[in-house]
């Protein structure tokens, strides 16, 4: 791992950016050995135990379900307290508080202003938003005549690797820290 980059005072400033590139490379390559071990190292740790949690899982399924049977089955249990907490797990009766369901929305909306056109607003979402991608196409002229600015618009320094899958990987690294 080279963390100090071997220039000397006769450099040119493009020989200093290249020995620093190639420092950023040699750096970047070795994080992606020690990234790629890790993965290797996760994958064979999940191969090992996923058929042990795949069973496990069916079994856990499998004692929910005879639980909330057991509970169907003998309801009248549950009248009063209608839930009991048994080791841990909350069981019994709880009021579900539904859903909303329907097949067509366009139908339901013009339904809605139809029948109640009073709580129209309240019922009915509207969102009206500039398109970003859209509004970079116009002129600076007309950009402004809408009270739009082109922000950022310099010249930025520009250090990414080449290999786009290196860079997702250094990326979530960092965002992790």
């Amino acid at each position: 791992m080279d963390t100090e980059t071997p220039i000397t005072e006769t450099c040119t400033p493009l020989e200093e950016i290249e020995a620093l590139a190639e420092s950023y490379r040699d750096n970047l390559d070795h994080l992606t050995t020690l990234v790629d071990d890790l993965e290797a190292s996760l994958r064979s740790v999940r191969a090992a135990r996923l058929p042990a949690i795949r069973q496990l899982a069916v079994f856990v399924r499998a004692a929910r379900a005879d639980l909330a049977d057991a509970v169907a089955l003998h309801g009248d249990l549950f009248e009063r307290p209608r839930t009991r907490v048994l080791h841990g797990i909350r069981v019994g009766y709880a009021k579900s508080p539904g859903r909303v369901a329907f097949a067509d929305a366009t139908q339901v909306v013009r339904l809605i202003h139809h029948h109640l056109p009073a709580k129209a607003d309240s019922l009915i979402k509207t969102t009206e938003t500039p398109l970003r991608n859209a509004l970079a196409q116009l002129t600076v002229p007309e950009l402004r005549i809408l009270g739009c600015t082109l922000a950022e618009t310099g010249d930025q320094v520009v250090v990414k690797p080449q290999d786009s899958d290196v860079e997702k990987i250094v990326q979530a690294l960092l965002k992790e820290e």
